[in-house]
């Protein structure tokens, strides 16, 4: 008997995004104002944030992961992505939490645009 908490064969590991949010696109350029400082590619395009979830509230959580596992600012960089967004474009709280979906994070990426 399978375990009702396993996800079933071929669903995503990561949910999808909130694109149809009239806030979408501005949130997307906020997280575009957000560079790892040993790379000069911002953190959207690098393909490190997986899920942008606007609620109706305007209450935006994001998933993300790092560029490596040991990244010296781990601890500071969902803290950047919360400053870019909250209180811009309308939005509201801003939730960023690192994603552990796929292991450590760096085996898949969401593609570029």
């Amino acid at each position: 008997m399978m375990n009702s908490s396993e996800p079933l064969e071929g669903a995503p590991l990561i949910a999808p995004s909130s694109t149809d949010h009239p806030l979408f696109d501005q949130v997307v350029e906020a997280c575009r104002t957000v560079y790892d400082p040993e790379i000069p590619v911002n953190i959207y395009d690098l393909g490190l944030i997986y899920t942008i979830d606007i609620s109706a509230e305007n209450v935006v959580s994001i998933t993300m992961t790092l560029t490596a596992p040991g990244c010296p600012v781990a601890g500071e960089m969902p803290g950047w992505v919360a400053d870019a967004i909250s209180g811009r474009h309308q939005a509201g709280r801003c939730q960023p939490r690192l994603g552990t979906a796929l292991g450590d994070g760096h085996d898949e990426r969401r593609s570029p645009p």
